[in-house]
């Protein structure tokens, strides 16, 4: 493994993009973005344009289309940068500090450990994080030992009206949390690509461990089975929408309910004890009694949702020293996790899965993993963190 070069303060971020679609290098038409309807940078080559001390010094992709666009696009903020049809190519010419992954949902392990394996300790990845919990495990794993830190693109954690939910939350306002309630739906009511972003916010707001998972697939998937098979995330047909209950430890649960046949329309609702939080369309209110009846107040947000730029900056905190991110992976690991057992809760009619938690972060495994990437004897692209073969099976119950 490559030892990553001591940073300098007075030198650029040198950042490196592997994934060169929409949200890899799109800049949106007349300055707006075809799903926030802003201007905000939503992509992230637009992103890294809106940070100071940042340069793309290279990009990455299998479509030659792809990088022509990117040069077009992008050339004359970057007139410098290097393109290149595979990130093992890439990696063997440029040494990024930054390495951000906007590939199709199931390409992320390779491109993840592969840079960490050639000296890059700075990570922004697309969501999910990966499509497989044996890899989920491998990249929380590598990170731990490596220092790494690996920034999962779960938009909603860096949203300030989700942020001003969780302070609210916080606050103790409406008393201990007992029920998240997530409703969405639509065509692209999708399990890996969509779905996890609710179940990401369910585990935001919970602040625990999840425990165990109930699942209920669209009907058409009751057979989908215990792998991902979406081919990326392009096609909505490929994926499932679904009922899910979660119970995290503690008092809490969730119910996401994300049906194709449902009508599309996002509302999170946080229920203690003494009033509930409601996120929609027509802002954030929480409902309390005060004594003479139910009373509503909307709760200010304070600031403005300034997209993808705002979750890479918070990983370029960590650049100099430790940082928490707000959204690392061995979080976005939970999302992995919940799908997984939500998978073989399908798969086992319905039952109740509890999660499965890896046993390789522990000092042991640490050890081992650090025996692996210190031996060098297989290169790079080749690191090994897990017995695949060994796959513990969730406890269905």
């Amino acid at each position: 493994m490559t030892p990553p070069p001591k940073p300098n303060r007075q030198e650029p971020v040198r950042a490196a993009i592997v994934g060169l679609g929409a949200m890899g290098a799109s800049q949106p038409p007349h300055g707006r973005h075809r799903a926030t309807e802003s201007g905000l940078p939503q992509s992230h080559a637009s992103a890294l344009a809106a940070i100071g001390g940042v340069e793309v010094v290279a990009v990455a992709d299998v479509s030659a289309d792809a990088r022509n666009r990117f040069l077009d696009t992008w050339g004359g903020r970057w007139p410098n940068v290097r393109t290149f049809a595979d990130h093992r190519e890439l990696l063997a010419h440029v040494t990024p500090d930054l390495v951000t992954v906007a590939t199709p949902d199931h390409l992320h392990r390779s491109i993840i450990v592969d840079s960490i394996d050639a000296g890059s300790r700075l990570i922004f990845a697309e969501k999910p994080l990966v499509t497989d919990l044996v890899e989920a495990n491998d990249i929380v794993a590598l990170a731990a030992v490596t220092g790494a830190s690996i920034q999962v693109n779960y938009t909603r954690r860096f949203r300030p009206e989700f942020q001003a939910a969780q302070r609210e939350l916080q606050s103790g306002s409406i008393g201990p949390l007992s029920q998240i309630v997530m409703r969405n739906g639509g065509p692209r009511a999708m399990l890996f690509r969509n779905t996890s972003h609710f179940v990401d916010l369910a585990c935001y707001f919970a602040a625990s461990r999840p425990e165990w998972v109930v699942a209920d697939f669209d009907e058409g998937f009751e057979r989908y089975g215990r792998t991902y098979g979406a081919e990326g995330g392009a096609d909505p047909a490929l994926e499932p929408g679904s009922n899910l209950y979660i119970a995290f430890e503690g008092a809490a649960r969730a119910f996401i309910c994300d049906r194709k046949s449902a009508y599309r329309e996002q509302t999170v609702s946080l229920i203690g004890d003494a009033g509930s939080i409601t996120l929609s369309s027509a802002g954030v209110v929480m409902t309390f009694d005060d004594g003479d009846g139910p009373v509503q107040r909307p709760i200010t947000i304070g600031s403005i949702n300034l997209g993808v730029q705002v979750a890479i900056e918070d990983l370029l905190r960590a650049r100099f020293g430790t940082w928490d991110l707000t959204s690392p992976a061995k979080e976005a690991w939970k999302s992995v996790a919940i799908i997984d057992a939500a998978l073989a809760s399908q798969a086992e009619g319905n039952s109740r899965v509890a999660i499965s938690y890896p046993s390789n972060v522990g000092m042991q495994g640490r050890r081992r993993i650090r025996a692996s990437l210190s031996s060098g004897s297989s290169g790079r692209s080749s690191v090994s963190l897990t017995d695949r073969t060994a796959r513990t099976t969730p406890k269905v119950q």
